[in-house]
């Protein structure tokens, strides 16, 4: 059975190119490597460039076709974007999109709940957004992801939509005519980015989780950068991913001027995987090595994080622990450190500490105290960032674990796939949620 790749990509240091790894088993010379972690390849370079996606998965992915797919309630164009586009909003997305369809998990778990994706077509699919994909607030937690419906294997549509994780949808957008949008949502509200058939970039943002209080706006990164394969906000900011070909770069966008601000000269320096904060944001830099670097709103940026050895692999921000850094550095495939550090947004006031020791496959999620990765397709592990303890998550059955997508002090969210028939090629069909209460104790050391 072939197991297709959810992550891909090159990202390209200074004469030194590091790999995105996966769980397929290829594992690139120790030397060569870092995770990418978090790209959605769906649309993550949009219709017209395919650098470094996988050839078994670009093989069998189905391509869009034009309303191929019924789908109950209104839909209206995206407010700003050209007509030719085909971008459309429902107007009620609790009616046009089916709530998750949770059902207790076989594992025998108590609390266990588990969903493969039923759209009510014959192939589903279901994966996170790239960047920063699920938020909590007060009603709880929030997921922005792109799901696939399609009749046929040779054809069916894409649809990003932001979904309260066990209740209604919140918003959702439709693409056909070629044109691909990336969400976002935040306790801030929505950020949205989309590429036009004929290679235009147009960004938009709303105060609320309304897409339909979204106006887009034409703008791109550059000339050349106008490729969004991410995008993220602040209350007053947005911050977009952009490629250009084997080039990504990342570059905010404050809502006061409606203009990109570049983090290096002429956007010179590849960035990804931002994460903004109140007065600036957080990116991985394609240095050599590989650092962790601060841009702020006015311009530039500085290295905040070096490895010790080795490279930087990914990173992240505990927003629930005072925007705490952690952030992983390995000297092969199989050795990777956790680290932390309280919020710091220069070099000298970095006060790191390591944590643990442990393998891990398309990057973690860090909030509460604690990392969440998975080890393996049958294993995730909850680190906690006090001490290095953990606990090992048990896989549900049939279904293998891609990528956290949320941890709390409740429960654990997993992204996870199982066989579609019958290409028997593994894609993102679902989700696992797990509760802590059912773990017990930490049993992992730390291990350094």
């Amino acid at each position: 059975m072939k197991r297709a790749l959810l992550f891909s990509g090159v990202f390209l240091a200074t004469g030194v190119a590091f790999y995105a790894t996966s769980s397929c088993g290829s594992v690139p010379p120790p030397s060569l490597t870092l995770i990418d972690g978090a790209r959605d390849v769906a649309a993550s370079d949009g219709p017209a460039d395919r650098t470094g996606r996988d050839a078994t998965l670009d093989a069998t992915l189905p391509p869009l076709a034009d309303a191929t797919v019924s789908l109950p309630g209104d839909w209206i164009p995206l407010a700003g974007m050209p007509e030719g586009c085909g971008l459309r909003v429902a107007k009620d997305p609790t009616v046009a999109i089916r709530p998750f369809p949770w059902k207790p998990c076989a594992n025998g778990i108590s609390g266990c709940i588990s969903f493969l994706a039923d759209w009510g077509v014959p192939h589903n699919q279901f994966q996170p957004q790239r960047l920063e994909a699920a938020y909590e607030d007060g009603s709880g937690v929030h997921l922005a992801s792109r799901r696939t419906y399609a009749i046929n294997p040779a054809g069916g549509e894409m649809f990003a939509v932001v979904h309260s994780m066990e209740g209604s949808a919140e918003s959702a957008l439709r693409m056909v005519n070629g044109c691909v949008v990336n969400i976002h949502a935040s306790r801030f509200g929505l950020a949205i980015a989309a590429i036009e058939s004929s290679a235009r970039g147009y960004v938009g943002h709303a105060n609320s989780l309304r897409a339909t209080d979204v106006r887009m706006v034409r703008a791109s990164v550059s000339p050349t950068l106008f490729r969004y394969q991410g995008i993220t906000r602040w209350s007053d900011y947005l911050v977009a991913e952009a490629n250009g070909g084997p080039s990504v770069t990342t570059s905010a966008y404050p809502f006061s001027s409606e203009q990109f601000v570049a983090a290096s000269p002429g956007h010179g320096l590849p960035l990804e995987l931002p994460i903004p904060l109140a007065d600036g944001y957080f990116a991985l830099a394609a240095t050599n090595p590989p650092t962790i670097v601060f841009a702020p709103l006015a311009g530039g940026n500085r290295t905040v994080v070096r490895p010790s050895q080795g490279v930087v692999t990914y990173y992240g921000v505990d927003r629930a622990a005072g925007n705490a850094l952690v952030w992983t550095e390995a000297t092969s495939e199989a050795d990777h450190v956790f680290w932390t550090a309280p919020y710091a947004t220069t070099e000298g006031a970095l006060a790191r500490r390591a944590i643990a020791r442990a393998p891990f496959e398309n990057g973690f999620v860090a909030n509460a105290g604690v990392v969440a990765i998975v080890v393996g397709p049958k294993k995730a592990r909850i680190i906690r960032l006090s001490d290095g303890m953990g606990w090992d998550v048990p896989a549900e059955t049939g279904m293998d674990y891609i990528q956290p997508l949320w941890v709390n002090d409740d429960a654990i969210w997993l992204h996870a796939s199982a066989p579609i028939p019958p290409a028997e090629v593994l894609f993102g069909r679902g989700a696992v949620k797990i509760p802590r209460s059912a773990l017990g104790a930490p049993t992992v050391a730390p291990g350094l």
